[in-house]
């Protein structure tokens, strides 16, 4: 594609902006692929310090984890109870903006 638009330029010099907006497309995609694999190899690196870190026998200390585990919980439920009242107090403010200008 890019060829194809620079080979054409002599005829048609207004083609610069489509390759102008190619290059920054191009760019953009760039720097998604770098984060993309700078995401996969976080993923791998904790999945290698998950599988070096030996397990550990239950007993009354459960240490960190569950207490974040369980407020991350809460903190989704939360955001997600309040999510849907503002879905729901949006949707009866379209149903009232509708009975009133006469619809049904």
């Amino acid at each position: 594609m890019f060829k194809k638009l620079v080979a054409n330029l002599p005829f048609n010099p207004s083609l610069i902006d489509e390759v102008v907006g190619y290059g920054k497309k191009t760019r953009q995609e760039v720097i998604l692929r770098k984060l993309g694999l700078w995401f996969v190899l976080l993923a791998v690196f904790i999945q290698g310090l998950i599988f070096l870190h030996p397990p550990q026998q239950s007993g009354s200390d459960n240490g960190l984890l569950p207490m974040v585990i369980g407020f991350s919980t809460a903190v989704i439920a939360g955001y997600l109870y309040a999510r849907s009242k503002i879905i729901a107090l949006e949707l009866e403010i379209i149903r009232l903006s509708f009975v009133t200008t006469g619809g049904l």
